[in-house]
């Protein structure tokens, strides 16, 4: 635990055992390293990790352990073990058909070990980032085929389809869950991504306190914010990441994220603007190479995900019209 707190932003002693906590490594500087999640199994913990290539934070890993941690063990899982995802209003559904009916109650970021589909041993984490009920499956990288075409399988009576990372980083985005390719890795610091409620003031040292310190005494600059274009721009707009967001002729920040939504049926945007602006309601221009565009601030997340609208209990797939 000591090793974790010493990389975590978050503070993990904070995570039940059998339980999942969202946190991000940093930089001295504030900026974001990587993002991982910090699985509590009691007698071990496992970082499941993204944003940077496996083997740097296994080097920052074994830097720190040197330093202050010469008793604590660990291991590069990466090649040995695969995560299947599994999101939707009725995955829950799906996967009690394999696993019972206690997955309704399982909750947002519980680990249960120890399921198996058709002699496929496999651990579940209650964690997704497309808003709607989401699920990882951890197995064997040897299983891993295996689990994924029974999976589609059994998911034929619910639609079930495979979807890539367009489709997931779109959702995120929707959602206001921080992506580390886009705008997490642009964050100049990690509270330009409204993390405040993520600090802990007294826990023990950890890498970028200081910086995070500083901001939290003297204020941050800029905040990220979402955005939505003015309705009827449906081809793409000529913008990029690091194009300007302006107020009147005045530059108050930078595109941060675009994406085409297609729930709402309009371009949706996430910007880096100066704090003094960096509120819902209010309507700016997007300034990019080819054109100039209205656009208005709004308050996270973009959508109502369907999964709002499921009670376990009562609803089904199958009686839904």
């Amino acid at each position: 635990m000591d090793l974790i707190n010493r990389i975590s932003f978050a503070d993990a002693v904070r995570v039940p055992i059998n339980r999942m906590m969202p946190s991000y490594v940093l930089n001295e500087d504030g900026s974001l390293f990587c993002e991982m999640f910090v699985a509590n199994y009691g007698d071990y913990y496992r970082i499941l990790s993204e944003g940077v290539e496996p083997e740097k934070l296994f080097a920052l890993l074994r830097e720190e352990i040197e330093k202050r941690a010469p008793d604590t063990f660990i291991t590069d899982e990466t090649q040995t073990q695969s995560l299947i995802g599994l999101d939707g209003p009725y995955s829950w559904e799906l996967l009690k058909e394999f696993m019972g009916a206690s997955i309704i109650g399982t909750r947002y970021l519980e680990i249960v070990s120890d399921n198996q589909l058709d002699g496929i041993p496999f651990t579940l984490y209650r964690a997704g980032k497309t808003g709607e009920y989401g699920y990882l499956l951890q197995v064997d990288t040897d299983h891993v085929v295996g689990l994924w075409q029974k999976l589609l399988e059994l998911g034929q009576r619910f639609d079930l389809r495979p979807a890539g990372y367009q489709v997931l980083d779109l959702c995120r985005m929707e959602n206001r869950f921080a992506n580390m390719h886009h705008e997490a890795g642009l964050a100049k610091h990690v509270l330009e991504l409204n993390t405040r409620v993520m600090v802990s003031r007294d826990k023990e040292d950890y890498i970028g306190r200081a910086a995070v310190e500083e901001k939290l005494d003297n204020g941050i600059e800029r905040r990220l914010i979402g955005m939505t274009l003015e309705e009827g721009q449906i081809d793409q707009p000529s913008l990029e990441c690091g194009d300007g967001v302006y107020s009147d002729d005045d530059k108050i920040g930078e595109i941060a994220n675009l994406g085409f939504s297609f729930t709402l049926n309009r371009w949706i945007a996430l910007a880096f603007l100066d704090v003094d602006y960096a509120y819902a309601g209010l309507d700016y221009r997007l300034g990019g190479q080819g054109g100039d565009y209205g656009a208005k601030t709004v308050s996270a997340p973009f959508i109502f995900n369907q999964s709002l609208r499921i009670r376990p209990q009562e609803d089904s797939y199958f009686t839904e019209t």
